[in-house]
């Protein structure tokens, strides 16, 4: 499919051979659809024009770059920029993620994608993110200064033969319906609540859970339905988000799941099990297909993996984002009240001291004083005794003890190049950067 040639003001970049960078415009819609649709699928047309159309509230037609061949006037590549806001330690700050990225394969190896990710970095950093991070195929992103740092794409799996059937004459104790957007608030305030289960993790709003619960309306295969779990007499208490068809032949995908403060998990546990494998097997028995799994995509560590434990055998892989981080001193003052924090419920409250940390090619130096991190500047690591910091972590490997995705001990032992003193070192980085678990959804 081919568009209009776009105007000289369009153009964002020319890239030679007659191939331009510009903004997607109103008239590339179909030619990008039946390009993500011929390279990917229709599901990933769908996410994309989800965006386009205002129902996945993370990004905007104007964020989408597109290199076209003037020659021929068709698209060739794309790639948008898509926003988030995450949480560190219930700190806010906003990411960019790009997001939506491929090229047709005659045109790849012609640096389009690096092109076009140099743009929307410049974008993301414009409008004041802190962070970029993207989900992708392993390696690749590291070349565009991206290093995996948070998990991404962990689920739990249970099996149809799994789910207890209720007694005779038994009902359950928690009903399901369809929610409506006028449910987005009582969602957002759900999930807002649920966040403090963990460090890092994303925020929504009312007018996201708004678009999401619009989009579940329409008939587009690729949507997300959303239930409303209630008691019997109607009371909301949760919500649960799966797909409304099932994934491959037989799998039906859960990719959010909470209840309100105060509700067992337990009580609750069993009736969504029940729900969720009825809705399995009407999507099989309307698509002549065989439901057979659940999965649940509810990152590592969920209520509902405890008190499913033996109902949910099979876990996937755990795989990370890839993150970026362009201005590292400007992340560490935006997060230090919860450094702060941290060091005061530690066994080292009011810390008075530095530690100097070495990329190797680069670092940061952190001064505390009673307790507070008072500075927090670039500093360089030098050859000599004494010249290369109390702490050293290969590449963009310290992301990792950032974030969480590692603990000070385990970064010492996957990295031999990760040299940290012992004694006092150790124990302030311990104490500001522990393991934990963090949860960004998409």
């Amino acid at each position: 499919m081919t568009i209009p040639t776009a105007t000289q003001a369009e153009i964002l970049r020319d890239m030679g051979g007659g191939v331009i960078l510009r903004r997607l415009a109103e008239r590339d819609l179909d030619a990008l659809y039946a390009m993500h649709t011929e390279i990917f699928s229709e599901d990933a047309a769908a996410g994309a024009r989800a965006v386009i159309d205002g129902y996945w509230r993370v990004g905007a037609r104007d964020l989408f770059v597109v290199a076209e061949d003037t020659a021929t006037g068709q698209l060739v590549s794309s790639l948008a920029l898509q926003r988030k806001t995450l949480t560190y330690a219930g700190i806010p700050f906003t990411v960019g993620e790009p997001e939506w990225v491929l090229t047709r394969p005659e045109y790849r190896r012609r640096g389009l994608v690096r092109a076009m990710m140099e743009v929307v970095h410049a974008w993301s950093e414009a409008r004041g993110d802190l962070m970029q991070i993207i989900g992708g195929i392993p390696n690749y992103y590291r070349q565009f200064g991206y290093d995996m740092a948070l998990e991404l794409d962990v689920a739990r799996v249970g099996f149809k033969a799994y789910v207890p059937k209720l007694k005779e004459g038994e009902t359950d104790a928690y009903t399901f319906r369809p929610a409506t957007p006028d449910d987005a608030a009582f969602i957002s305030a759900v999930k807002d609540a649920a966040a403090q289960r963990y460090a890092i993790t994303s925020r929504s709003d009312v007018a996201y859970w708004d678009g999401m619960l619009r989009h579940a309306q329409t008939d587009t295969p690729a949507r997300r339905l959303i239930s409303i779990i209630a008691t019997t007499a109607g009371e909301p208490v949760g919500f649960i988000q799966h797909g409304s068809r099932l994934r491959g032949d037989h799998q039906l995908t859960v990719s959010h799941l909470e209840v309100q403060p105060g509700v067992s998990w337990l009580a609750v546990a069993l009736p969504v099990l029940r729900y969720l494998a009825a809705m399995g097997e009407a999507f099989g028995q309307r698509d002549g297909k065989e439901f057979g799994t659940l999965n649940f995509w509810l990152g590592s560590d969920h209520p509902i993996y405890e008190m499913l434990d033996d109902k949910l055998p099979r876990s996937f892989p755990i795989y990370a984002w890839y993150v970026r981080i362009p201005d590292l001193v400007g992340f560490i003052r935006h997060i230090a009240p919860a450094l702060e924090d941290r060091l005061a419920h530690s066994r080292l409250p009011n810390h008075t001291g530095e530690i100097r940390l070495s990329f190797y090619e680069s670092g940061i130096r952190l001064v505390f004083s009673s307790g507070k991190l008072v500075t927090v500047e670039p500093w360089m690591p030098m050859p000599g005794e004494g010249n290369g910091g109390e702490a050293a972590f290969p590449d963009l490997t310290f992301y990792q003890l950032l974030l969480g995705r590692h603990s000070v001990d385990e970064m010492l032992a996957l990295y031999p190049d990760c040299q940290i003193e012992v004694d006092g070192p150790r124990a302030v980085l311990r104490a500001l950067f522990p393991r934990h678990v963090s949860e960004i959804w998409i």
